[in-house]
């Protein structure tokens, strides 16, 4: 995909992500965001606090693979083959459940999540904006990044953007439909 075009999706999709959460989770009162439909599912506290784990990862690798990438932009993007699998994985249209490592579960962490946890998704949502527009001046194509889970398999910096992204767009989905489920609109 063209730089430009597949860039501004990118500023799109995190738009759209903190949207989200301002409109549907930040008037949630604490006891809300701590609030389960069953013991086996997450709070909207826990999805927020998942995505602000994978978050503080993700932006040092991809902070650290931009001051290495070279400066030779290029003019399309690629993806890989383990980029477009992990991506697809993620991805908010993906319906299958995801397994969740036990250093990413939230519900191994807190059980009761207070405001800040939203206050540091909307920190790194500022972050995660300063790393695209900073990506779009480099070698976005390079295979810089360590997957979290296996850090000797690395994805290009472009692509890592795009996971993070629809990571983030999957469990902001999961927290508004947790609201919706307890609290039906009358």
């Amino acid at each position: 995909m063209e730089k430009a075009k597949y860039f501004q999706q990118l500023r799109d999709t995190l738009v759209l992500t903190k949207s989200m959460v301002q409109e549907h989770l930040i008037p949630l009162n604490e006891n809300q965001l701590n609030e389960r439909s069953n013991n086996s599912t997450w709070s909207v506290g826990h999805c927020i606090e998942h995505i602000n784990l994978y978050n503080r990862y993700y932006i040092q690798a991809i902070e650290k693979a931009i001051l290495l990438a070279d400066k030779d932009v290029p003019a399309i993007v690629k993806h890989t083959w383990l980029g477009r699998k992990s991506i697809q994985s993620i991805h908010p249209s993906n319906q299958k459940k995801q397994k969740t490592f036990k250093r990413m579960d939230p519900t191994l962490r807190h059980e009761n999540y207070t405001k800040v946890v939203l206050n540091h998704f909307f920190r790194s949502q500022e972050t995660l904006l300063e790393l695209i527009n900073r990506a779009e001046l480099c070698n976005f194509n390079k295979k810089l990044v360590p997957i979290e889970f296996l850090k000797i398999l690395k994805l290009n910096i472009a692509e890592t953007l795009e996971f993070i992204l629809a990571h983030q767009q999957r469990h902001v989905n999961q927290a508004v439909n947790l609201v919706a489920a307890i609290n039906p609109k009358e």
